[in-house]
């Protein structure tokens, strides 16, 4: 009679597995083992001892380490990518603040030019005031003195 644990070869290609040793040799979780069980409708086997037992397909049964079904095999390390990711925000910050140093270096010489000509528009202002209340004849002769 054969062992329940360690069945023997079979002519229909499958191996019986609890879900945690399907889980292990998979390496899936346990509660992965059952969803990939119950999708696949793969047959299961309640145990005396209280564990159930599916018939997993040999081919199923285990995991090539380059099959494209591991994920493990996939996993990328996310620290190169998210060091790129820092060094390019970290040029784009250098870059904007390069940016608004030259917008206000042209903002301030903006306020000195406007600063200067309110100072002449002032001054012009003044000069204009002062001739028109020289009066007629006082202009009349600034014309004519070239003034």
């Amino acid at each position: 009679m054969a062992d329940m644990d360690n069945p023997p070869d079979s002519a229909d290609g499958v191996e019986l597995l609890s879900y945690a040793e399907l889980g292990t040799r998979r390496g899936i979780g346990r509660a992965s083992a059952e969803r990939l069980a119950r999708r696949r409708k793969w047959k299961r086997i309640p145990g005396n001892d209280g564990v159930t037992k599916v018939a997993v397909p040999r081919d199923w049964a285990t995991l090539a380490p380059d099959d494209p079904g591991d994920v493990r095999a996939r996993r990328v390390d996310p620290v190169p990518a998210l060091r790129a990711a820092v060094e390019e925000l970290r040029h784009q910050l250098r870059r904007e603040g390069d940016r608004a140093d030259k917008q206000e270096a042209r903002a301030e010489t903006a306020e000195q030019r406007a600063y200067a000509a309110e100072q002449e528009a002032a001054a012009l202002r003044a000069d204009t005031s002062a001739r028109l209340s020289a009066g007629r004849w006082a202009r009349l002769r600034a014309a004519w003195l070239g003034g």
